[in-house]
């Protein structure tokens, strides 16, 4: 609808610099026309009913609940599946365990935090430099799991349960890890 107004104003100020004066609402009314409506108020009001049906939609219905929510029946007894990577966007497969009901939610990437240069951590450490960590041996990729209280955020899901796998040491992801030995931790693959 603010699109419509901002287009009236423009339309409005051209005619006025050709000679022709008309008021924003009657430029509002030549806007409804065009859109196939008889007046502005009743295309205004079609907008309107419009933008309310998309805001209940199913899919604005889940976002608004932060997915924690079975969008066929209502269940809060849902877990995620695999994660498909398309390019830009990745999308997880999602199931409800009471209803059976499958669906995906898409993420797109929306932004990145960039760490120091030249201080990656290597996995050439020695156990002693995560004592906090008593699984970590020299040499070998240590990946967060669920019980990791310093497991980050990006790897866990709407639970809180870790599903990405990323090495606590060198902090390397799933794609960074393709085709690389992951039984061995070195900084530089």
């Amino acid at each position: 609808m603010q699109n419509a107004k901002a287009i009236a104003t423009t339309l409005s100020a051209h005619l006025e610099s050709v000679g022709i004066k008309i008021k924003r609402a009657q430029a509002l009314d030549v806007i409804a026309k065009i859109g196939g409506t008889k007046e502005w108020r009743v295309m205004a009001a079609k907008l309107q009913a419009k933008s309310a049906d998309e805001d209940n939609s199913l899919e604005s219905q889940y976002i608004r609940s932060k997915g924690v929510k079975c969008p066929h029946c209502g269940s809060n007894n849902i877990h995620d599946g695999d994660i498909e990577h398309d390019g830009d966007s990745c999308t997880l497969g999602m199931h409800c365990d009471d209803c059976g009901g499958e669906w995906e939610e898409i993420y797109t990437l929306t932004g990145m935090e960039l760490g120091e240069a030249g201080n990656e951590p290597s996995c050439e450490n020695t156990a002693s430099d995560f004592a906090g960590h008593p699984t970590v041996t020299s040499g070998s990729h240590v990946f967060y799991k669920t019980s990791d209280a310093d497991a980050p955020e990006a790897i866990k899901d709407r639970n809180g349960d870790v599903v990405l796998q990323q090495c606590l040491i060198c902090e390397k992801a799933e794609g960074e890890l393709d085709g690389v030995d992951v039984s061995v931790c070195h900084p530089n693959n």
